[in-house]
């Protein structure tokens, strides 16, 4: 189950919505935006039309409609499929739960069939609590006691002793708790198969424990001791492993995923839940918590074209509001900080810092132009121009020193007196020295002068990129290259290239250096030192 698009006219805090053009290979889809953005208003599009195909939805209309008396309309179209009892599965941000109590019970109320899960409703709209621990406790016991009885009754399974019917009933627990022991290294979910086998017993008198942990040097820990953070990891989890084979081709949707947990065990546990759900299903979460964002950005990079982002930040939803999905840039990246960290963001270092020359600070000429070539493949990589060749390693010093865990290095233009005894020098103290020469040679290339001509429809394409080829080589120094090119364009009749040379190079020609384009695998290659076959 893949969701194409998603139109909404006076629905919530929506005029008039359109999300659109998420791709069939999207499997993890990432609401991001602050608090009141409507990212909740969309879950409660989905449980709406979900709960129309049960024929459990909710009277009540104030809660759903934005304009009374205008006309509503909800559409979600799917890739492969029609919606259907089973096409959403939907967590509210509120599901907090204390404890495991557990009643004394009889083999008939423990062995009992419960309802479907596909018509399980725990609530209404997405402002209710959503409570699922005990339910898929009651759950586990009853489908595993009644598979055990089953068992143990069958004719085919009279010959098998106790120890082998429990390594089967074990077997079911394995992904479960492996992936708590991933979580947290110091909590073991304790072996399911003895709890099943003492809600068998005959003697259900005494008060069972339920779910049990062991932490640390203390065994047999109930559920109502773990922490908050613990608690809340293990629901989502327990909650999927209990409802996926029911819910095998499903939008699985969770607001606010990380409450109660810091960072770390934000990302462990996204990547935990997108490991849980199937190729055919989806997971969609609504987030603004920044280590749900670094591990959604990692699985971007580790599985292409599986992980989408939906970016509500700006959204202008009291009128026509058009979203799709958006490329993870450096742009991108600063604005998760700033919603996540608000004050702090400004406080928070890449991963990596690449010292330039230039104007000091990230406005400077060169580090703009690279900030806007490689926003997209280096997200978390941010240039910074320092001045001039001298201050560039004082400057990577200073830089080290306050970034904690940044990998810093500097880069510098290759001048005609550069020798390779001063590369191998610079090399040594975290320099690296472009292989072209200056920037400008980069954004004046062939193949980038092609791209202007094709994207500025100038024709025909390789005569006027000739003209301009034949430009560039005319001159003795290329720093006066930019300015004649320009003019030539503008006697084109061509609008928008930038006022100033510099204006032209940044935000005409930077832009153009893609992927895949001999000269931005060269410039890549010298500043990051990977081929295109690395990446």
């Amino acid at each position: 189950m893949k969701i194409k698009s998603i139109h909404l006219q006076n629905f919530k805090r929506f005029t008039d919505l359109r999300i659109q053009n998420i791709p069939e290979t999207a499997k993890l889809v990432v609401l991001l935006g602050p608090n009141g953005c409507g990212k909740s208003s969309l879950f409660d599009a989905f449980h709406y039309e979900s709960s129309v195909i049960t024929g459990s939805r909710p009277n009540i209309p104030d809660y759903y409609v934005k304009a009374p008396g205008a006309t509503q309309h909800r559409g979600i179209t799917f890739h492969d499929a029609v919606l259907s009892e089973k096409s959403f599965y939907i967590r509210t941000a509120y599901r907090n739960v204390a404890q495991i109590i557990i009643p004394e019970a009889s083999l008939e109320q423990v062995t009992q069939e419960m309802e479907p899960i596909t018509r399980e409703r725990r609530f209404n709209t997405m402002i209710q609590n959503d409570a699922t621990v005990f339910k898929n406790f009651q759950r586990l016991t009853s489908n595993a006691s009644r598979e055990l009885l089953k068992q143990t009754t069958d004719k085919e399974n009279r010959s098998k002793n106790v120890g082998q019917l429990q390594d089967e009933i074990s077997g079911m627990f394995t992904d479960i708790q492996e992936a708590m022991s991933r979580l947290f290294t110091d909590l073991l979910l304790n072996d399911l198969t003895d709890l099943v086998l003492n809600e068998l017993d005959v003697h259900l008198k005494s008060e069972s424990k339920g779910l049990t942990f062991d932490k640390g040097t203390s065994g047999n820990l109930p559920y109502g001791n773990l922490s908050g953070g613990e608690k809340a990891a293990f629901d989502l989890l327990f909650d999927i492993f209990i409802k996926r084979e029911a819910y095998d081709d499903t939008v699985f949707c969770i607001d606010e995923p990380e409450a109660h947990m810091n960072p770390r065990l934000q990302g462990k546990l996204l990547e935990e839940l997108f490991n849980f759900v199937n190729d055919k299903s989806q997971l969609w979460i609504a987030t603004h918590a920044i280590g749900m964002m670094r591990k959604a950005l990692q699985l971007h990079e580790q599985h292409k074209g599986q992980v989408v982002f939906l970016d509500f930040t700006d959204g202008k939803f009291d009128e026509s509001e058009v979203i799709e999905p958006t490329k993870p840039d450096r742009r991108f990246w600063e604005q998760t900080h700033e919603i996540a960290l608000d004050d702090l963001a400004s406080l928070v270092a890449p991963n990596q810092i690449v010292i330039c020359e230039g104007s000091h600070g990230d406005k400077g000429f060169d580090a703009e132009c690279y900030n806007q070539i490689f926003s997209e493949e280096f997200p978390d990589t941010k240039f910074v121009s320092a001045g001039g060749k001298g201050e560039l390693e004082n400057y990577i010093a200073v830089v080290d020193a306050v970034t904690k865990g940044a990998n810093v290095f500097g880069l510098r233009d290759l001048d005609p007196e550069t020798s390779p005894d001063d590369i191998a020098r610079f090399q040594k103290i975290g320099i690296k020295v472009l292989e072209r020469g200056k920037i400008e040679d980069y954004l004046l290339a062939d193949d980038v002068l092609h791209a202007l001509c094709q994207d500025k429809e100038l024709e025909p394409y390789e005569e006027k990129a000739s003209e301009l080829i034949k430009l560039r080589e005319s001159v003795t120094d290329i720093k006066s290259a930019p300015n004649q090119i320009r003019k030539k364009v503008v006697e084109w009749k061509t609008r928008g290239i930038g006022e100033t040379p510099q204006g032209f190079l940044k935000n005409m020609l930077a832009p153009l250096i893609k992927p895949g384009m001999t000269t931005y695998d060269e410039l890549k290659k010298s500043i990051f030192g990977k081929d295109i076959a690395d990446t």
